[in-house]
Parts: structure tokens; C-alpha cells; sequence
């Protein structure tokens, strides 16, 4: 197998992009430190799961609408994928407290988590996430349904 030297890879906007292809990008591309896919609807679990395995430095990961992904995925991503920094989820649907806690815990670098209409993301989770931040600075993004906007810097000397 040839592997790719990319560090970048953009593919957002590619609805046609398929879960295979996905796979193909992370068995690759093992150097990537940014993979955006955000509208990259047919992006799955499958596809987080193989970034997971190939792609442990990523620190900069989108997956704006991307609605097929879910915390099985995304907690295999974060459990592997230590050094990310900035993390899109808006409107992954399915993303809960779940993934958020195993960010918290995993994702010792992260400083942007933009959380923009996961609506199974609840206080439970934004708690258990700010309690495990300690000595990082993070900027905050959520959405809510009512387009209310929440931005906070949480920072501890």
C-alpha cells in the first residue's frame, strides 16, 4: 500500500464522498494533522473508527454536519486522536454527553470544541466536560435550539 504525505486534507462540501473513501483517506494519509469533511454526509463511524487506528496525531478535525456519525465513533476518535486541538461537531445529531466526556478525558490539547445544534448534549455533559479542562484554556461553542449563542473561555492558573 502507498502512503500519502499530506498533512491537509479539505474535502467539505463533497456530499458524494463515500464512507469507503473515507477509510481509504485515513489508511493513507497517516501524517494528516487536519481533515475537514464537513457536508460530507455519507462520512460514518467506520470512517472515525479507521482515523482512530491510522491518524493518532490529527489536531484538527471538522465534521460539520456530518449526521451519520455517532458516539461509538467519535469516542474511539477521541480515545486515540490525543494531540486534537479543534474539534467541529455542529449539527452532528447524534453526538451526546457521551462523546463529550470521553473528550474531556482523552483530548488533554483540545482548546476548541464547537458544539452548534448537538441537541442531545446536555448540562450533564457541558458539567462533566468543564470539570475536566483543569489547567487548559477552551473556547466553548454551542448552539441551542433557540439560537440562543454560549461562548465562555474557561481558563485556571
Amino acid at each position: 500500500m502507498r502512503y500519502l504525505d499530506a498533512d491537509h486534507v479539505n474535502l467539505a462540501g463533497c456530499p458524494q464522498l463515500t464512507a469507503d473513501a473515507g477509510v481509504k483517506i485515513a489508511t493513507r494519509c497517516r501524517m494528516l494533522t487536519t481533515l475537514v469533511l464537513d457536508g460530507c454526509t455519507q462520512v460514518n463511524d467506520e470512517v472515525l473508527h479507521a482515523v482512530a487506528k491510522y491518524v493518532g496525531g490529527l489536531q484538527t478535525l471538522s465534521l460539520e454536519r456530518c449526521a451519520k456519525v455517532t458516539d461509538s465513533g467519535l469516542t474511539a476518535m477521541a480515545k486515540q486522536c490525543t494531540n486534537l486541538r479543534t474539534l467541529d461537531l455542529s449539527f452532528c445529531e447524534q453526538t451526546t454527553d457521551h462523546t463529550v466526556k470521553a473528550l474531556a478525558r482523552h483530548c488533554n490539547d483540545l482548546e476548541t470544541l464547537t458544539l452548534k445544534w448537538c441537541l442531545q448534549v446536555t448540562d450533564h455533559g457541558i458539567y462533566d466536560f468543564a470539570m475536566h479542562v483543569n489547567n487548559r484554556v477552551l473556547i466553548f461553542c454551542i448552539d441551542l435550539y433557540r439560537r440562543m449563542r454560549f461562548r465562555s473561555r474557561c481558563a485556571t492558573n
